[in-house]
């Protein structure tokens, strides 16, 4: 990775992570939401990810007009190589993460440098709004929509019910905990990224503050790398991703001694996690993606059927534990099974607006 322009601030109060590809078209709008900041002590750490379009030029030209956009360049390794990339050279006390198709609202930088002043907040979590609204369905603008609460220590609920995960995008964090815990996000996954670095992220927090500021406008776009994997043909690719990230959440979990935290809802969300996409498999994708499945929860959770709590959600397990695809799957039965399952997991409201 090679420096371009690197004259600001060295110790700026906020870094922001921007991986940048092809972004031409939007890289304007990102960063004059920068600009128009109200709190300016800020860099932005911009790393060009091999972009084939003008975005090289363009990030020159904001780092020759603005000292505190600092420009790196890399050939072509992902965002999650690129994110990382930033966040090595990052000098600022808080990292705030934007992707180079979106923008900030002007009081982002300053709402979470006010978060920060408790100097034992180590994350904050803040609402994000999707651009257009009426193209997120409604369980995505649940999940971009926290509460206003601030969390000492770990509770499990920052990572299943408090909407403080996904979406690294509307995530702050102060960067000294990250470096200190070798939080990084992992370069083999494409999908659930953002996932697997909270995973990482979550248990080690002092405090942790979500708040329902709309600080982050995420565009709607139907070329990006979730949307694509979450079309009908690409149900596998996708499975594939949500493993691999399933397997270093746990893996890192196992390293870090953390399986104990909450196993049995760490079962019962990499089941719900899973299961749906496994469904609209054939019958023999079945097998092979259930057998991976009791293969990942078997080495962390030993006899995993036995941890979590609700009826529903054990009675899955145990089906996956025997491999019974028909007993998840196939007839009535089943499929009324299928639908406590996640009754049991999601609530009765969210299942209705999901999948109805």
């Amino acid at each position: 990775m090679q420096a371009e322009v690197s004259q600001t601030s060295d110790r700026p109060a906020i870094s922001i992570v921007i991986p940048v590809f092809n972004a031409e078209g939007t890289l304007d709008e990102c960063i004059e939401s920068l600009k128009a900041q109200t709190f300016g002590d800020w860099e932005a750490v911009c790393v060009n990810d091999g972009s084939h379009d003008g975005s090289l030029e363009k990030l020159q030209r904001f780092a020759e007009e603005d000292a505190r956009i600092r420009m790196f360049t890399q050939e072509n390794a992902g965002p999650s190589a690129a994110r990382n990339a930033a966040l090595d050279a990052a000098r600022g006390e808080i990292v705030m993460f934007l992707d180079c198709d979106d923008w900030y609202e002007p009081n982002a930088c300053e709402t979470v440098r006010d978060a920060f002043r408790d100097n034992e907040v180590d994350i904050m979590a803040f609402g994000a709004t999707c651009v257009p609204e009426s193209a997120a369905p409604k369980h995505v603008r649940d999940l971009l929509s926290p509460g206003d609460e601030i969390i000492v220590g770990f509770t499990p609920d920052v990572l299943f019910s408090k909407h403080a995960q996904p979406y690294i995008a509307r995530i702050a964090a102060r960067r000294t905990f990250l470096d200190e815990h070798h939080v990084r996000f992992a370069t083999n996954i494409k999908l659930a990224e953002d996932t697997a670095f909270l995973f990482e992220a979550y248990p080690h927090a002092r405090k942790t503050v979500l708040s329902s500021a709309k600080l982050y406008n995420y565009r709607m776009n139907g070329e990006s790398i979730t949307h694509g994997l979450n079309s009908a043909n690409a149900t596998k690719a996708k499975l594939d991703q949500h493993l691999a990230a399933i397997e270093h959440i746990l893996a890192n979990w196992r390293k870090n001694k953390l399986v104990d935290l909450c196993s049995g809802r760490m079962v019962e969300w990499i089941l719900d996690f899973t299961l749906f996409d496994i469904s609209r498999l054939s019958v023999e994708q079945q097998a092979n993606y259930i057998e991976r499945l009791d293969n990942l929860l078997a080495e962390t959770f030993g006899n995993y059927p036995a941890l979590p709590h609700k009826t529903a959600v054990k009675k899955a397990a145990e089906h996956v534990s025997k491999h019974e695809c028909s007993k998840l799957f196939s007839g009535l039965s089943a499929k009324l099974a299928f639908v406590r399952f996640f009754v049991a997991t999601r609530g009765l409201k969210q299942c209705i607006e999901r999948f109805l």
